[in-house]
């Protein structure tokens, strides 16, 4: 199924079905976050590591806070970057499907997407997500290939070509660690939290 419209891809998201479509970053595959069985078929999708969790895309800060710990720092991270490039590591406050966690942490956007954003506030759940591809491989950009390689899932608009993936950045215990330099320089990510402490 490709092409269908916000209700429909909420429709088959809510009866445990697999989304493929385009974010602010790399294309990516989701299922709503409380859906264990279809979290374990992504990664069976995927042949991804279980010791790999995958990130929660939610659609505002006030919803993120209603999974993570609040603090200052995380706070001031978000307002500085998000929503856009940057996918933060930290502590979650509720129970999550263990395979989303490790090490006691949880992963997060709120991408910069409107198509993307539209969906997870019909749904008003987030969603657990990854990159769309089988691990390894490149990141898939056409329908047929997604169809070809994934085949389990349903394309919501359209998948793009070509872009780095996000920045990841860790944040505990009052301190910040970037895992992972994509979109977002590590340049411009301190120069951003700093110029939000002015």
């Amino acid at each position: 199924m490709a092409g269908i419209d916000i209700k429909r891809a909420a429709d088959l998201l809510n009866s445990g079905e697999t989304a493929a479509f385009s974010t602010d970053t790399v294309n990516g595959m989701g299922v709503l976050y409380d859906n264990e069985e279809s979290i374990e078929r992504i990664f069976e999708l995927k042949k991804r590591d279980k010791g790999k969790p995958f990130s929660l895309f939610f659609y505002s800060k006030n919803q993120v806070f209603e999974f993570f710990r609040k603090s200052k720092l995380l706070e001031r991270v978000i307002d500085s970057f998000l929503p856009g490039p940057l996918t933060i590591v930290s502590h979650p406050k509720r129970v999550l499907c263990s395979l989303l966690v490790k090490d006691n942490m949880a992963s997060f956007r709120i991408p910069k997407n409107a198509q993307i954003l539209n969906l997870l506030k019909r749904l008003d759940r987030p969603m657990a997500v990854t990159s769309l591809n089988v691990s390894g491989e490149k990141i898939i950009d056409s329908e047929e290939e997604a169809f070809e390689k994934i085949k389990e899932i349903f394309i919501y608009g359209s998948l793009k070509k070509g872009v780095k993936p996000s920045t990841v950045v860790r944040i505990s215990n009052g301190r910040t660690e970037i895992l992972r330099e994509g979109v977002l320089s590590k340049e411009d990510f301190y120069k951003g939290i700093n110029k939000h402490l002015k």
